[in-house]
């Protein structure tokens, strides 16, 4: 296939094949071949889920992801000229497919599912991937996210975020970290900025640890109903805490998996305590 050929993938999930390429801004444009004349050449198989190709840019054509086309749109990426005004922005990879080549757990929402799913109180994961031997440096606050291995070439990052505000296309999330199991005795990190997050059933005082307490823990624990159905990584561990003093402004396109919803109840507690730490810093 030539370059200036598109390059379809397979979305099992809508059971069509797209393809992406970019416009002159940019911004990432979305065609299924449902939607146009031209349908993919036979030699584009029907991927397995597992089979999840990475398309190539491709010349710019008209949209065809419009609200118009149904429930297969993905979110629209942010503007170029609002994410250079966003502190700690973790953009989307929507030219990777729908699905992290690692684990189909974590999907791309569509646009539609994107609204109903990144409201306030929602509780994701997303995953980081970087190759074995690199030595990129987190900061400090995000050095306990969960590591795991798969196989000998890269390392998965399992990175979990609680929506406290939903803004067009990205909304700003807080960190749920367990900083290698020390919550919040960590050394250099700030107990009276931070929150206990439990899951529902779990008593949260059996969640501190001997003199988090003390050393100002004083935040109310905030509680976490679970997705039904869940898996193991979809609870949080006894010592997961939530950072109120730094928020991310995560794009809508990004590949998440939902953990859970915060309890309503704590709702007016989640976003006072995040509001207090907001302007603090301002």
């Amino acid at each position: 296939m030539s370059n200036n050929q598109p390059q379809w993938t397979w979305s099992p999930e809508h059971n069509d094949h797209y393809y992406v390429s970019q416009d002159s801004n940019g911004q990432y444009i979305y065609t299924w071949a449902s939607s146009v004349s031209a349908a993919p050449p036979a030699s584009a198989p029907q991927a397995a889920a597992s089979q999840i190709a990475t398309p190539q840019a491709a010349p710019s054509v008209a949209r065809t992801d419009s609200v118009a086309d149904g429930d297969i749109s993905p979110p629209a990426p942010v503007p170029w000229e609002t994410r250079a005004t966003l502190r700690n922005f973790i953009a989307g990879t929507p030219d990777k497919g729908w699905y992290d080549g690692l684990d189909q757990s974590y999907r791309m929402r569509t646009g539609a599912e994107a609204r109903q799913f990144f409201k306030k109180g929602r509780v994701f994961a997303t995953l980081y991937t970087e190759p074995t031997g690199e030595t990129a440096q987190p900061d400090p606050w995000n050095d306990a996210y969960t590591t795991v291995k798969f196989g000998q070439s890269v390392y998965t990052q399992i990175r979990r975020f609680v929506v406290v505000s939903v803004r067009k296309n990205f909304v700003y999330a807080l960190a749920i970290a367990t900083y290698g199991g020390r919550g919040t005795l960590k050394r250099g990190c700030n107990p009276g900025e931070h929150a206990v997050i439990f899951n529902s059933n779990v008593d949260p005082n059996a969640c501190y640890l001997p003199g988090e307490y003390e050393k100002g823990l004083y935040k109310d624990p905030i509680e976490v109903t679970p997705p039904y159905p869940a898996d193991d990584s979809s609870y949080l561990t006894s010592a997961s805490r939530i950072r109120f003093g730094k928020a991310y402004a995560i794009e809508w396109n990004v590949k998440v998996k939902d953990i859970g919803t915060v309890v309503s109840s704590d709702m007016p507690k989640l976003l006072r305590y995040y509001e207090d730490e907001d302007r603090e810093v301002q």
